[in-house]
């Protein structure tokens, strides 16, 4: 039987792509947090914001708590030929980027964190969405080139 889709839905970690990062101070990481590069400091992440688009997801915390602050996460990064599933906060539009979406929430259903879509701004592709992607109504594909 021959596929009738291109996607599948998640197919971002591969193995190799798995970074230890230490999240950046006031920052509390949430397995599912789409991150980016935080340059104040070196090897850390923060959470996305304003129209910043995804470096990588927190896969895992290993033993991080509010009484070990530095010790790495591990973060899967969002490399060429990934495919990501994630939930949208109020619409996205086929072909546009995926970036944060107001307020850092994640999906009920997937947890991660919440995107939005914008034309110029952000990284990776909205390839399908809703009836087409495997969680259904308010989630997204999204290919990382």
């Amino acid at each position: 039987m021959a596929f009738t889709t291109l996607i599948a839905g998640d197919r971002y970690n591969l193995g190799w792509n798995i970074v230890p990062k230490i999240a950046k101070s006031g920052y509390t990481p949430t397995v599912g947090d789409l991150v980016v590069i935080d340059t104040s400091a070196a090897n850390r992440v923060d959470v996305i914001a304003t129209t910043e688009g995804p470096y990588g997801i927190v896969e895992s915390l290993n033993g991080y708590s509010s009484t070990n602050l530095l010790c790495p996460i591990s973060v899967v990064e969002l490399v060429p030929g990934t495919y990501l599933e994630l939930p949208y906060l109020t619409s996205v539009t086929l072909g546009q980027h995926a970036v944060f979406d107001t307020g850092v929430t994640h999906g009920a259903t997937l947890d991660r964190t919440k995107i939005g879509s914008d034309a110029t701004n952000g990284t990776g592709t909205i390839v399908c969405k809703d009836a087409d992607a495997p969680h259904g109504t308010g989630h997204c594909v999204v290919f990382f080139f």
